[in-house]
Order: C-alpha cells, then structure tokens, then sequence
C-alpha cells in the first residue's frame, strides 16, 4: 500500500510548496520521478500546476516615449502662472512714497 505525498510531506512536517523550493522541482516529471523512487502516488498535474505556475514575461505593453513626452508638455502648459508677490510697506513709507511720487511729466533739461 502506498502512501500519497501530500500525506508523505506531512509526516516530513513541510508544505507541497516547500517541498518543490527545496528539491528545485521545476516540471511534473521530476515530482513523478521522486515519487517512484519513495514508493508515493505522486499529486494530480492541476495540483502541480497550482503551485508552480510559468513566469510572466512581460505584464504590461510598454508605451511609446513619444507620447509620454506630450503628455509632461500639457502638464507645463496647463500649471498656472506664479503670481507676483507684493512687497509690503509700511503705512508712513507707503504715504511718503506716494508724495515722492508725482503724475507730472519730466522736462528734459
């Protein structure tokens, strides 16, 4: 009578998971090969398959740089202009400025 490996692995006190990390177990073949050797029925592929699934190669298109650069120009075109600040003045220098200050035009000498 054989003993399943899920079973196996338990009395190992370790999971599927670490069992494939450590043995570096990379395909089905290679479960089924320990299998044969220890004398267990090996887990279904689909099981197999869960675990280890193939790397992604590439998640997401990679987008043109054209349009990456247009889309930084409309943000500088569309942040507003940097107002002035106003320098403040005191009431006393703010009234003898403004008698310093006249609205007659100057004559050339």
């Amino acid at each position: 009578m054989s003993i399943n490996l899920k079973d196996y692995l338990k009395r190992k006190r370790t999971t599927l998971e670490n069992f494939i990390q450590k043995n570096n177990i990379n395909d089905y073949q290679q479960i089924l090969d320990y299998c044969q050797r220890r004398g267990c029925e090996p887990i279904t592929r689909e099981a197999f398959e869960l675990l280890v699934s193939p790397p992604v190669l590439q998640e997401k298109v990679a987008e043109p740089k054209i349009e990456a650069k247009e889309s930084a120009a409309d943000e500088e075109k569309t942040s507003k202009p940097k107002r002035r600040s106003r320098k403040r003045v005191s009431r006393p220098a703010q009234s003898s400025q403004e008698e310093g200050a006249s609205d007659q035009p100057v004559e050339d000498a």
